[in-house]
């Protein structure tokens, strides 16, 4: 004789459990659930198969089953249930709708294996819309006539839970169907909490509640510890269905971030899930906490020169990925830059001109916190123009000699002027950036001469003074190679 009494089965036991909340209590990481499974049959010896099918043979049979999670609101996840087929081969369908209160969610399980034994199978929900519930009705909705449908097995005595509809309504059936629904429960993840958690290629979806503040900017990050496969995240609105998406991240095998700012004071549901369901495995640890704005490590002022390689080293740090800047010089915007956590700007300087310049950078993060604005002080120097220091010469008396000084400054050429003998200066004369002079010699009259530059730039600075030594000599009478006397012959013909 069987006695009524509900079936539970969960991956963990109450043992089992016991110990994990032991463990867990003495460190700050906590571990995500994992899917548990209800049923309402006595045990796995069938006693009827009910047909699935739909009307093509004039005959047509759904069914269902009501559930009552004692666990809550939980995330569901699929069903595992026991089968048979009608005489025709395979392969076989069939939808399973998943329904709340409000709303529904329909999948197809296709290519089930033709048996001719009773056989467990388990179906999964593809997503990426879920369900969400705590009462939830499963139905199996026939797509084959039904000499090709499948049969779901049924076991005594009934509690009340399944119920079939041959097209005149849904009526109550004296079999409880051997169908486990499979839910997840809904864990709670606090702010600046870890978790840990696994995805594998059934266990491809956890979920959590958030609560987040109003107005308040939010980072949720994703390690993925180990694995083969990729993650992703997404924040969706707390209701039946996970169809209302608020932020997601792409998938990615390593860090991964991703930014909310809430409207009101509310709860959310945060998934971790396969990029690929069914085909993705990894262990991770998820976490999320207020978003604080990013700062400046403030570099210091710099003075350079126009041949000068400095930049402003700005780093910029954030608890996230980063975001955007721009650097105004002098109240003049640049463009608007991405830039990367914890990584060196190395902001180029306009050395186009002399003088004193302000750079001030404006940055926010991916959730468009702005941090302070930063300033550093540029001062660009305008060096003294410099000679080339010719070298002494040495010229004579009446030749047209000169001294080819060359002059060269930063930005702008000024004005020079020479004197001899440290007497006597020339007029000023305005000189070219980097070009020879060429300035005359006077040689009228022998002697040694001390030519002396003194020169300035654009802005008026001076340069350092240049001397060339000049000796102006009178060259020796003209000689003679003294040729030796010759003796001749008359009619002979000679050259001295």
């Amino acid at each position: 004789m069987k006695f009524p009494k509900l079936l539970r089965r969960k991956r963990l036991n109450s043992a089992l459990l016991l110990y994990f909340i032991l463990i867990t209590s003495f460190i700050s990481v906590s571990f995500a659930t994992t899917p548990n499974t209800l049923g309402y049959f006595d045990d796995t010896s069938q006693e009827t198969r009910k047909q699935v099918c739909d009307n093509t043979l004039g005959y047509m049979q759904n069914l269902r089953i009501n559930y009552s999670i004692a666990e809550g609101i939980c995330l569901i996840r699929g069903v595992n249930y026991s089968y048979n087929n009608a005489g025709d081969t395979g392969p076989h369908n069939v939808n399973i709708s998943f329904i709340g209160d409000a709303n529904s969610v329909e999948f197809s399980d296709t290519d089930i294996p033709h048996v001719s034994v009773d056989t467990w199978r388990a179906f999964y929900c593809k997503g990426p819309t879920y369900l969400l519930d705590d009462d939830p009705t499963v139905e199996f909705i026939g797509t084959q006539p039904a000499s090709k449908c499948i049969l779901i097995c049924g076991d005594t005595p009934k509690h009340g839970h399944s119920y079939y509809n041959n097209g005149s309504g849904w009526t109550l059936d004296d079999y409880e169907y051997m169908v486990e629904i499979i839910y997840e429960p809904i864990q709670t993840l606090n702010s600046s909490e870890y978790i840990s958690g696994d995805i594998t290629p059934t266990d491809n979806i956890d979920a959590y509640y958030v609560t987040l503040t109003e107005n308040t900017s939010y980072l949720f990050r994703l390690d993925r510890i180990s694995g083969t496969g990729n993650l992703s995240m997404r924040l969706v609105a707390n209701q039946e269905l996970t169809n209302v998406i608020l932020a997601n991240s792409s998938g990615n095998n390593g860090q991964i971030f991703m930014s909310f700012t809430s409207s009101s004071n509310a709860t959310y549901i945060l998934l971790v899930e396969a990029s690929t369901a069914f085909v993705d495995t990894a262990t991770y640890n998820v976490t999320y906490s207020i978003d604080k704005a990013p700062y400046s490590n403030h570099p210091n002022d710099v003075s350079t020169v126009k041949s000068g390689t400095e930049t402003i080293d700005w780093y910029l740090y954030d608890d996230g990925m980063g975001g955007y800047y721009r650097v105004l010089t002098n109240s003049i915007p640049s463009n608007w830059y991405l830039w990367t956590n914890n990584t060196n700007l190395q902001y180029p300087i306009d050395r186009s001109s002399p003088g004193l310049y302000n750079y001030t950078i404006e940055y926010n993060d991916t959730a468009n916190n702005w941090g302070p604005p930063d300033t550093v002080f540029v001062t660009v120097l305008d060096s003294p123009p410099t000679s080339n220091h010719p070298a002494d010469i040495v010229t004579a008396v009446g030749s047209s000699a000169t001294i080819p000084w060359i002059l060269t400054d930063d930005y702008g050429a000024g004005f020079y002027r020479v004197f001899i003998n440290l007497t006597n200066p020339s007029a000023w004369q305005p000189w070219i950036n980097n070009t020879q002079i060429n300035y005359p010699i006077n040689t009228s009259s022998a002697g040694t001469f001390e030519y002396v530059i003194q020169f300035n730039d654009s802005a008026g600075q001076y340069g350092v003074t240049d001397s060339v030594t000049v000796k102006v000599r009178v060259d020796a009478p003209p000689q003679s190679n003294h040729p030796s006397d010759m003796t001749l012959i008359v009619n002979d013909t000679a050259n001295i």
